[in-house]
Parts: C-alpha cells; sequence; structure tokens
C-alpha cells in the first residue's frame, strides 16, 4: 500500500485549466461587484446627477440617446425636454430610435410617446421609467 500516484501530464493540464477558470471567473464577479459599472463619462455628485448632455446633441423633433447610462432624452418641440430610461418595458430590449412623437423599440416595435413615455403602439403595457432632468442654459443633466 506504499503506491505513490504519479498525475499523467493530460490530468496536470486540465487541473491547471481548471483552476485557471475558477480565478478567471473569481475576477469577472468580483468586477461585477465593485464601481466598474459606472457608466464612463458621467459622475455621479451629491445632487444625484448621473449624466449630462449638450443641448446641441438633442435635436428638435428627436431625441439622444445615452446608451451607457440607459438613458434617452427626448425634444419634441423647441424648448421642450424629457427623460426616460432608455430600456424597453415588453421584453427589456434598448430602443433604437425617436422621432418627434415616439421612442421606438426595434425588438417588437413598441412606440412610446416622447413627452410622458406611455405606450402607444406595439406589445408594451407599461411607460418607461422617468429620469430627473434639469435642463441648463447649456445642457440637460439627469437622473
Amino acid at each position: 500500500m506504499n503506491e505513490r500516484y504519479e498525475p499523467s501530464r493530460r490530468g496536470v493540464i486540465r487541473g491547471s485549466a481548471a483552476v485557471g477558470g475558477g480565478i478567471a471567473t473569481a475576477a469577472l464577479l468580483a468586477a461585477c461587484g465593485s464601481d466598474a459599472q459606472q457608466p464612463t463619462g458621467d459622475s455621479v455628485d451629491g445632487a444625484g446627477v448621473v449624466g449630462a448632455i449638450a443641448l446641441a446633441k438633442v435635436p428638435v423633433g428627436g431625441g439622444a440617446i445615452i446608451a451607457e447610462t440607459e438613458t434617452v432624452i427626448t425634444q419634441p418641440a423647441a424648448g421642450e425636454y424629457f427623460g426616460f430610461s432608455s430600456i424597453c418595458t415588453h421584453q427589456g430590449c434598448p430602443i433604437s430610435k425617436v422621432t418627434a412623437e415616439h421612442i421606438i423599440c426595434p425588438c417588437h416595435s413598441s412606440h412610446y410617446d416622447t413627452r410622458t413615455g406611455e405606450p402607444v403602439a406595439g406589445p408594451a403595457d407599461q411607460p418607461l421609467t422617468p429620469r430627473t432632468i434639469t435642463v441648463t442654459e447649456t445642457e440637460v443633466e439627469y437622473s
């Protein structure tokens, strides 16, 4: 019973791969819980502002989609700004287009009102989550 176990080369490689995969998975999971998920280019200040976009980037009769913060800012008429989540309430797809009247999801063609975020067409039956916005002389801040 004094036999000694000698692992095969294949067994060592498999074991090393399993350990390496476990370490990579642990690192990924650790990153998921860190501040690394904060949107780049935008900061959270004491007032709860998540980001800002220049007024010039929000066209009249349309809007701007900020993918990093899952936000859409609309300007259906000159000087009228509204902010919403850019994630469709039907199945969680990101919206893809903003017109003067509708925020449009490409997945199943849900359309939302650009002023209220209420669904007006398609399978969505819940409104987009509103974002708090503040319009300054040069930008729209949102949270």
